[in-house]
């Protein structure tokens, strides 16, 4: 986890997180989190800097156990951020194209968030 987290905040200097809204109890918590960023510092996951901008929500589902923070797991969709730094192959194009046709299917099945 070190390394990762060392190798993403090299990669995005600028990194913001910013918490939306928060549910918790005395044994839980989720936390709805946008994260932001520019990809200007260092090469992340094989891939040069390109200044492509970071914006993605995302959530976390935190467990406590005397105040301690003893589990933590985030959900966010990592192929949006894949599409928004540049890791995937392909034009920006594609996956313009890629979103529009999950929306359409959304509308379709009666889901539009």
């Amino acid at each position: 986890l070190h390394a990762h987290l060392t190798e993403m905040f090299a990669a995005l200097p600028d990194l913001t997180v910013t918490v939306e809204s928060t549910a918790a109890t005395a044994t839980t918590a989720t936390v709805r989190h946008r994260m932001s960023a520019t990809f200007t510092g260092a090469p992340w996951a094989g891939t040069e800097p390109n200044g492509s901008e970071l914006d993605i929500d995302g959530v976390f589902f935190v467990r406590l156990e005397d105040g301690y923070v003893i589990e933590l797991d985030e959900l966010f969709d990592s192929a949006v951020l894949s599409d928004q730094l540049g890791f995937r192959p392909g034009d920006r194009s594609t996956a313009a194209a890629l979103k529009r046709g999950f929306g359409r299917l959304r509308s379709r099945i009666g889901r539009n968030d």
